[in-house]
């Protein structure tokens, strides 16, 4: 900057315009591109930071998909015997030539299950801005998931809890001679409780929120699935971390 003001001077004292005029142009000229550079370095920097963000959360998201799908594929499991079980209780020969299952039968669709998808970094990441992830077809996915399938997943467990707590739980109460949540369920009188009480309508109503539910799981894990194909691999130095 010294050099430049010194040839300023310079032209100046000198009463040579058109040259002063031609310098300062060209110094302006200078400093803008030294800004642009400046500019585009910051930025080059800035994705820089964006791009290492976008690897460390994606892979954190992966982390937790894994776990989110290893939660569906045992609560699916649970929706089927349930699904499974309810058939056989609904069938009254079946009752009578396997009697010694029922315990076993009711104890798999006289109970509830929960999901709590790990959604921490899928939030750290809205909060910085979905708009980091350069893949838009893996923006969506995600959004897909975390937004609407996870909250439907939840709600039919929750409809199939609430069954347990006002439809179940009434009747064990009262018939119930010895209970283990999601074990076995042994009864007083077996045949009083399928024909005295709304024990076979219970099934038949609640046969239908456990199909639903499993349906809605297995789109829930194939969505994971998917998610997971779009994701960028695990670096080979983490997975012997």
């Amino acid at each position: 900057m010294k050099i430049f003001r010194k040839q300023r001077l310079k032209l100046a004292a000198g009463n040579k315009l058109a040259k002063y005029l031609r310098y300062a142009f060209g110094e302006i000229l200078l400093v803008v591109i030294g800004i642009l550079i400046a500019l585009q370095v910051n930025n080059w920097n800035e994705r820089q930071k964006d791009l290492v963000f976008e690897r460390e959360i994606l892979g954190q998201i992966r982390e937790n998909l894994i776990r989110d799908k290893a939660s569906l594929v045992e609560i699916n499991k649970i929706n089927k015997k349930a699904l499974y079980a309810s058939t056989q209780l609904t069938d009254s020969i079946k009752r009578i030539t396997d009697r010694d299952s029922i315990p076993y039968w009711l104890a798999d669709v006289a109970r509830f299950t929960r999901f709590h998808p790990i959604t921490n970094s899928y939030e750290v990441l809205k909060s910085k801005g979905l708009e980091i992830i350069s893949n838009n077809n893996l923006r969506l996915e995600l959004g897909k998931y975390y937004d609407d399938q996870v909250n439907q997943t939840i709600q039919d467990l929750g409809d199939i809890e609430f069954s347990f707590n006002n439809q179940w739980l009434p009747l064990l109460e009262k018939h119930v001679k010895e209970f283990n949540f999601g074990k076995i369920v042994v009864l007083d009188d077996e045949n009083a409780f399928f024909r005295k009480t709304r024990a076979l309508k219970i099934l038949i109503l609640n046969y239908d929120n456990y199909n639903d539910c499993s349906q809605d799981v297995t789109k829930v894990i194939d969505q994971i699935d998917k998610i997971l194909t779009l994701l960028p691999e695990k670096p080979k130095s983490d997975t012997h971390a």
